[in-house]
């Protein structure tokens, strides 16, 4: 498989970065001590800067543990710059769900800022998005298993960072096993999330979130890539909330960005 480039541009905000290829190789090496390899792998990730802008469209599919499914609208516009770039996330009324909007902000060295707005039921689109404090952002996308923090990857900003396992075997793909942990996590929040990240690309094809009582919450999995103009593009990738028993798949249409 080729570099996995423009599909980052959705994984890095857990939906979201058109990563430019970066050298990640020598921050997983074997022998380099567990916590510097893991700081060097989220700072690469956090640097980061999409090579160009994009629009992708497609829809959350949501199965709940009674087996009822929605399908809200969503599309993602990702706009470049310097220092800082966004990732914007709209969906539309559907299935009973309001419409919302998230803007993440990423700049290289700084926390990432979150912005929300939700339409009230008598609107059809939602207002001027607000800025959220970081006990805000574990919170649903449009009713979805999705929070706002995993599609920021907001793990990766956490202080705690170390590589557990160097060449380990995900979905036919070499990759470095981090650890992630948050010293403060909020009462609904994440306490660890363990995440296996492509050797070559950097980019988590897998990741597991745990609570306080290091109890299992959320698994996340990308499903399924599509090669477009010649390069391979993220199509479907799912999270489960392990707890609610139920199941969230992003799928993005390829034909119609």
């Amino acid at each position: 498989m080729k570099p996995l480039a423009p599909i980052l541009g959705i994984l890095l905000a857990f939906a979201a970065t058109l990563l430019a290829r970066i050298d990640f190789a020598s921050a997983g090496q074997p022998g380099l001590d567990p916590a510097e390899a893991g700081q060097a792998l989220v700072e690469k990730l956090r640097s980061s800067v999409p090579a160009e802008d994009a629009e992708f469209s497609g829809l959350l599919k949501t199965t709940q543990s009674d087996g009822r499914t929605r399908a809200i609208p969503i599309t993602c516009k990702i706009t470049t710059g310097q220092p800082s770039w966004q990732v914007v996330y709209e969906t539309r009324s559907a299935s009973g769900i309001t419409a919302e909007k998230l803007v993440i902000v990423h700049e290289a060295g700084q926390p990432n800022q979150y912005l929300h707005a939700r339409a009230s039921a008598a609107e059809e689109a939602p207002g001027t998005p607000a800025r959220l404090a970081v006990e805000q952002i574990a919170t649903p996308l449009a009713g979805s298993d999705f929070w706002l923090m995993d599609l920021g990857l907001e793990f990766i900003h956490w202080p705690k960072q170390r590589v557990i396992q160097n060449n380990a075997m995900r979905k036919s793909r070499p990759c470095d096993v981090l650890e992630s942990i948050n010293p403060q996590p909020a009462p609904r929040g994440y306490a660890r999330v363990v995440s296996w990240l492509d050797k070559e690309t950097g980019g988590p094809i897998l990741a597991e979130a745990y609570d306080r009582q290091n109890k299992l919450v959320k698994e996340f999995s990308i499903r399924s890539f599509k090669k477009v103009d010649g390069q391979w593009q993220l199509q479907e990738m799912d999270i489960s909330d392990v707890k609610k028993r139920s199941r969230t798949r992003l799928e993005f249409d390829l034909d119609r960005k």
